[in-house]
């Protein structure tokens, strides 16, 4: 079934190619169109724009290319004194100083260029010897001279285009304002009250004018097609317009045909996916046709110059009430419960998307009326007369729904209880009223149709909303198999993608509010224009300084360092995984190369970004110097251990891995920061040590050497012991064990004379100071095995009490006054 969907799109494809090919043949044999009527259009005083030489300056010509430029500023600001200029004006005024605009900062760019490489090639010539001092060739005296005299002229344009770029913004905020005025004075503009009946009898009385104008139209466009094709074109049309809308068909059937739907129903990423679906379609399918159409029925010479404008305003009121019904299904879903966004009632959705629809539509006519009636130079009480009705049908819509929806028992849903939505809905329908009342239809008309385009577009934003914050926070996650599979195939973790997913989410997020916002920071084509002007200039850029800051150098600049980190880490994680293990370098001392490598990268990425910026090494070190004295108060503890991290790295007092006590803390070296080390003691915990205190600070590195360890155990034995039988003992116990070294070989010492005991020492040296635990309690193990074995006994502790004059009396027989203590009972001896 797909394949003969795509031989039908081929074969109407083709039909397409062969018709658009028809059309020049056609062309040839037809008249040409004949001209449009100058007095529907009243432009203001053409503007001559500035030769195309201009656009590429260079220092022989840039005077010539300023001359026209300040030709045209001047005319500019000539237009503007005139009191009677019309807002279409202005626009065409604006239009035509954007080009100036452009031509202005291309050449102050190039002159800034032009400028520094003279600076750099007198920088480089140095100062004129003084007097006394050996004179210099006549050659650096006379290129020295052409310079400086360049250098001047250069300057001179350089200041002159950069009054001229001044003019230009001051016109263009003095155009700005004029079309705000204009806007204020049509807005709140007084005429009779919609009440007033001789307001509806003059209208009745342009009607018929405006009606005549619109048939005079018609045949101008039947003359039109009469005189300027031929049987062919017009048959040529006809295959290429059945052609389109058999293609549109089969496009439309192919959709139906396919479920796009998500395999998770009911969860808010299939509700949004559906509404956006629905938004999409319905809202571009219609003005498609009817654009296509047109552009077909051009293309072969079918529509007049004067028809383009309205032809095309007809795809735009079929968009406006495409995109109102586009809305409503998509957000409010009338006929799918289980798809809606919104918590709302069947009879409240199926309300609202009725309303939404109608008033879309009203608004799609009144915009094509409009148009039309300006292209007929109907009278201005036919055009009130339109914003009246509009604005009457508009509140009562509105008026309808209020009204029902009041009345309704359903509180419990998100429209039915939103009390302040219905208080702002009747506070709407009573300033509607109240200007159509006092005549001030242009408010009203305003206010009306400023609710609906709010309404839509506010609708729709909700649904791009919805749909792409449950993108980032169901579907692609990291517990998601999809958020797997596509952090697979970029080659990145899974929490990377929920990071990623999250930036990425409010960017788009931010970027659909301003593009809504665009249509209602004010009417049509004011704010709009003061919109794309401020987005122009913060492209273009501005200036602070010698430092010009635009978006382009800020994205510049943030790819370079993104970019350079990026390379950074790359060729660091290749040093220590590839590379430097090769080498015959010691762990530490890969680590320490690593390092300072990735400080290297990072500081040459924002060096490199500091350039993209216009900011050269010479500034930076100038407030690298102007900030040392605050770095040196207010961050003397961080650069201290800034740059004894940096000794740490250079000299290698410490490594990682080596076993260090400083400060009563001992543990094992994991890593040296920039600011501070972190060890690892044996308890598992981890201590974090500035690095400062490991240079000032006396430090024990027990493993600075090597790795090597002594471990001693001190016993002590009885004083009836044989002592050459314990040293014997002692020193093969010691010899026996496989990790002890036996060069030097262990040592067993006699320390000296207890109390109860002969203290000994049996010393011994291990490879790795880790086996050191290990390797001492093996020890102890086997000398009370060994000492069990041969007799030697450990004594415990003895100490004679006594004890004087308890009484006066004589003691008895085996009594005394002193009493020793009873010894302690002897150990059995082993059979």
């Amino acid at each position: 079934m797909p394949s003969q969907f795509i031989s039908r799109g081929l074969l109407a494809a083709l039909m397409i190619v062969a018709a658009l090919f028809a059309a020049p043949m056609s062309f040839g044999q037809s008249k040409a169109p004949a001209p449009s009527d100058p007095a529907s259009t009243a432009p203001a005083e053409p503007i001559a724009q500035p030769d195309a030489a201009a656009k590429q300056p260079n220092p022989s010509r840039t005077a010539e290319a300023i001359a026209p430029l300040k030709e045209a500023i001047d005319r500019m600001e000539e237009l503007l004194r005139r009191d009677d200029l019309t807002d279409a004006q202005l626009i065409e005024n604006r239009g035509s100083i954007e080009p100036v605009r452009d031509e202005l900062r291309e050449i102050i760019a190039s002159l800034e260029g032009w400028l520094a490489d003279v600076d750099t090639r007198l920088k480089q010539l140095g100062n004129p010897p003084e007097d006394g001092e050996p004179k210099e060739d006549a050659n650096l005296v006379v290129e020295r001279t052409r310079l400086k005299e360049r250098h001047a002229a250069l300057d001179g344009t350089l200041k002159q285009a950069r009054v001229l770029a001044l003019r230009v913004e001051s016109i263009s905020e003095r155009i700005t304002e004029r079309r705000r005025a204009l806007f204020t004075q049509e807005l709140l503009g007084r005429t009779s009250s919609a009440l007033d009946p001789s307001f509806w009898a003059q209208a009745a009385k342009a009607a018929p004018d405006g009606l005549r104008g619109a048939v005079l139209l018609v045949q101008g466009w039947m003359d039109h097609v009469r005189a300027a094709t031929t049987v062919g074109t017009v048959v040529a049309a006809s295959f290429a317009l059945l052609a389109f809308l058999i293609c549109v068909g089969l496009i439309l059937r192919w959709l139906g045909q396919h479920d796009f739907r998500p395999r998770e129903l009911g969860t808010r990423f299939a509700k949004s996916f559906f509404a956006m679906i629905s938004l999409m379609r319905i809202a571009i399918t219609a003005p498609a046709i009817v654009a296509g159409a047109i552009l077909i029925l051009n293309a072969f010479g079918l529509v007049p110059e004067r028809m383009i404008h309205i032809a095309f305003s007809l795809a735009v009121a079929v968009g406006i009430a495409a995109f109102g019904r586009g809305v409503a299904f998509g957000l409010f879903a009338p006929d799918d419960p289980e798809r809606r966004l919104l918590v709302i009632h069947d009879d409240t959705a199926r309300l609202i998307s009725s309303k939404l629809v109608w008033a879309a539509r009203v608004l799609g006519v009144v915009v094509f009326i409009n148009v039309l009636l300006r292209a007929v130079i109907a009278p201005v009480s036919l055009t009130i007369a339109t914003s009246a009705i509009f604005s009457v049908v508009i509140a009562g819509i509105l008026c309808h729904f209020l009204f029902i929806v009041g009345r309704s028992h359903e509180q419990d849903d998100e429209v039915g209880g939103a009390g302040w939505l219905r208080a702002g809905g009747w506070l709407l329908v009573i300033g509607i009223a109240a200007a159509l009342v006092t005549g001030f239809i242009g408010l009203a008309a305003f206010l009306a149709g400023r609710f609906l385009t709010a309404l839509g577009l506010i609708g729709a934003l909700y649904i791009f909303l919805v749909f792409i914050d449950a993108l980032f926070t169901e579907v692609l996650t990291a517990s998601t198999p999809r958020g797997r599979a596509v952090a697979n195939f970029f080659g990145l973790r899974p929490r990377s993608i929920e990071l990623i997913g999250t930036l990425l989410s409010a960017a788009i997020r931010l970027i659909l509010i301003l593009v809504v916002l665009l249509p209602l920071l004010g009417p049509w084509g004011i704010f709009a224009a003061d919109f794309f002007g401020v987005v122009r200039d913060a492209t273009f850029g501005f200036r602070i300084g010698d430092v010009t800051i635009s978006l382009s150098t800020i994205f510049g600049a943030f790819a370079t360092i993104v970019i350079g980190i990026l390379a950074t880490r790359a060729v660091q994680r290749w040093l220590q995984t590839s590379f430097l293990p090769r080498t015959a370098l010691d762990p530490s001392l890969q680590h320490s190369i690593s390092t300072i490598f990735s400080y290297l990268g990072i500081i040459a990425a924002i060096s490199f970004a500091l350039a993209q910026l216009g900011v050269d090494f010479q500034k930076i070190t100038l407030v690298a110097g102007a900030l040392s004295i605050g770095i040196g108060f207010g961050l003397q503890s961080v650069v201290s251990n800034f740059v004894s991290g940096l000794i740490l790295l250079a000299e290698r007092p410490i490594r990682v891995g080596d076993i260090i006590n400083v400060k009563g803390e001992e543990g094992r070296v994991r890593y040296i920061h920039v600011r501070a080390t972190e060890i690892e003691t044996g308890d598992r915990a981890s201590v974090i040590i500035p690095n400062s205190e490991l240079i000032t600070q006396v430090v024990k590195n027990r493993t600075h050497i090597d790795t090597f360890a002594r471990v001693s155990v001190p016993i002590g034995v009885a004083y009836d012991s044989d002592v050459a039988k314990v040293r014997d003992t002692l020193m093969q116990i010691a010899k026996d064990h496989p990790h002890v070294m036996q060069s030097p070989a262990p040592t067993v010492f006699l320390t000296g004379f207890g109390d109860s005991a002969i203290n000994f020492e049996l010393g011994w040296l291990v490879r790795n100071i880790g086996d050191a635990a290990g390797v001492k309690s093996d020890i102890c193990f086997s000398i009370l095995e060994k000492f069990r074995e041969q007799g030697i006994d450990i004594p415990y502790p003895r100490r004679d009490i006594r004890i004087h004059g308890i009484n006066d009396a004589e003691p008895e027989a085996g009594t005394g006054p002193e009493m020793s203590e009873p010894a302690a009972p002897k150990k059995p001896k082993r059979k």
